[in-house]
C-alpha cells in the first residue's frame, strides 16, 4: 500500500514522539550523526598547521581529544543500537543475520576509536599510551571497514537481479 505522504526534511513533533524516538534504527542514526559531527572537529584540528598550534595540553585535549571521546561514545551507542535492532531479543545475539554483523563490526570500531581517544588523553604523561592509541585507531578503522563492506553487500542484496525467461511464441 502506498502512502500519500511526501518526503520532508524534519518529521512533525507528533511523528517524532509517536514513532521516531521509539525506533532503534532512528536512534542509532541520530547517535551516529551526532558522534560523527563532533568527531569531525578532531579531524579538522589534526591538520598540521592547527595541530602544531595546540601547544598547551589543555588546548590539545579540548580541541582534539575530547571531541574524539564524545564522537567515539556516539559510535559505540550507534553500533550497539544497530546490533540490538537486528536481534529477536535485546540479549540474544543474531549472528545469522547480515545486519547484525554490520552493527557488531561498527560497535567494535567504536570501541577502537573510543580507546584511541582515552589513550590519547593519557599520552602526554605516559609514553605507552601513544602506541596503544595508534593500535586502537588501526584495528578500529579495520572494524569500520569490515562493517561498511558488509553493509554495502547487504544494501546490494535487497533486490537481487533475476533472469526471467521469456515465453517464446510459436
Amino acid at each position: 500500500m502506498l502512502s500519500n505522504k511526501s518526503w520532508v526534511w524534519c518529521p512533525s513533533t507528533q511523528d517524532l514522539r509517536a514513532h521516531y524516538l521509539r525506533d532503534l534504527g532512528f536512534l542509532a542514526c541520530l547517535s551516529l550523526t551526532l558522534g560523527v559531527t563532533i568527531f569531525w572537529v578532531s579531524g579538522f584540528t589534526a591538520l598540521p598547521w592547527i595541530y602544531t598550534a595546540l601547544d598547551a595540553p589543555a588546548k590539545l585535549n579540548g580541541a582534539y581529544w575530547i571531541p574524539q571521546v564524545i564522537g567515539g561514545i556516539g559510535f559505540l551507542i550507534s553500533g550497539a543500537l544497530f546490533t540490538i535492532e537486528t536481534q529477536k531479543h535485546w540479549w540474544q545475539p543474531a549472528p545469522g543475520v547480515l545486519g547484525w554483523h554490520v552493527g557488531a563490526w561498527n560497535l567494535i570500531g567504536g570501541v577502537g576509536f573510543s580507546l584511541c581517544s582515552v589513550f590519547g588523553l593519557l599520552a602526554a604523561k605516559h609514553r605507552w599510551a601513544e602506541y596503544q592509541a595508534n593500535c586502537s585507531t588501526f584495528w578500529g578503522s579495520w572494524s569500520f571497514l569490515i562493517g561498511s563492506t558488509t553493509q554495502w553487500y547487504e544494501s546490494l542484496n535487497k533486490h537481487p537481479v533475476e533472469k526471467v525467461k521469456a515465453d517464446k511464441e510459436t
